[in-house]
C-alpha cells in the first residue's frame, strides 16, 4: 500500500502544482489505442477473423468519433492499425483545442483536471477494494497459501487494473468536453424601474381634461348636491 500510495500522491502532486501532463495522457492514450488493437485484431489471429465492428464501436465512443467504422475496415496490416487510429485521434485533439480557445478555456488545465477526477475516484475505490481483499486473505491460510503474498500479488493485480481505469477514463473525459453556454444576467429591478421612468414614461401619464359639470351632474367639491344648485348656481 505505501508504493501504490507514493505512485498516486506523486502524480497529484504533478496535477496539483499545476505542471503540464499532456505528454503523459498522450502516453496513456496511445498505450490505449494499442491495447485496443490487440484485444480486437490480435496480431497472432488471421485478419478475416479480427473483429472490426468492436474495435470501431469501442474506438468511437471513447473518442467521440461517430463513424469510425469507415476506415477501420480499411486499415489493413496490424502493425499499421495503431498508428492510424492515433493519427485519427490526434485530428480529434487539435478540434477540440481550437474549441477551447473559442471558448476562452485552456486545454492543458482540462487535461489536470481530467486527470485528477479519475485518480481521485478510482484511487477510493481501490482503497476499500483492498480492505476487502485484507479481510478474507486470512481464508487462504487453510488453502496452504501464504495470505501475506496472496495479499501482496493479488494487490498488485487490481493496482494494475485500477491504472488501466484511470488511462481509459482519462481519455474517454478529455475526448468528451463539456462546453457550457454563457449564464445571461438578469438586469436589477431598480435598473428596470428607471429606464420606466424616462421620455417613455411621459407618454404613458394620463391626459387631464378639463370639464364643466353639467347642471343635474352631482357638485365637484362633495357637498352631494346638484352643481346647478351648489357651486354652479346662478347668483340672484
Amino acid at each position: 500500500m505505501n508504493q501504490m500510495r507514493e505512485i498516486i500522491y506523486s502524480q497529484r502532486r504533478q496535477v496539483l502544482m499545476g505542471m503540464d501532463v499532456h505528454d503523459q495522457i498522450m502516453t496513456m492514450r496511445d498505450e490505449l489505442i494499442r491495447s485496443l488493437v490487440d484485444f480486437y485484431c490480435p496480431p497472432k489471429h488471421k485478419s478475416d477473423t479480427w473483429n472490426y465492428g468492436g474495435l470501431a464501436h469501442e474506438y468511437g465512443q471513447t473518442f467521440g468519433i461517430g463513424n469510425a467504422e469507415q476506415f477501420i475496415g480499411k486499415l489493413g496490416k496490424h502493425e499499421d492499425m495503431a498508428g492510424e487510429l492515433i493519427k485519427m485521434a490526434d485530428k480529434v485533439y487539435e478540434l477540440i483545442d481550437q474549441k477551447m480557445k473559442e471558448n476562452e478555456a485552456d486545454i492543458h488545465e482540462y487535461e489536470r483536471r481530467c486527470l485528477l477526477i479519475s485518480v481521485d475516484s478510482h484511487w477510493a475505490d481501490h482503497i476499500d477494494a483492498m480492505d476487502q481483499l485484507r479481510e478474507g486473505i486470512g481464508l487462504r491460510a487453510m488453502g496452504n497459501q501464504d495470505p501475506v503474498i496472496q495479499y501482496r500479488n493479488e494487490g498488485f493485480d487490481m493496482f494494475d487494473q485500477m491504472n488501466e481505469q484511470i488511462r481509459q477514463e482519462t481519455v474517454q473525459r478529455l475526448y468528451h468536453p463539456v462546453f457550457r453556454a454563457p449564464v445571461q444576467q438578469e438586469k436589477p429591478r431598480e435598473m428596470i424601474t428607471n429606464a420606466g421612468e424616462g421620455a417613455g414614461a411621459e407618454k404613458k401619464k394620463p391626459k387631464v381634461i378639463n370639464k364643466t359639470p353639467g347642471p343635474n351632474d352631482p357638485c365637484p367639491c362633495g357637498s352631494g348636491k346638484k352643481y346647478k344648485k351648489c357651486c354652479g348656481r346662478t347668483p340672484d
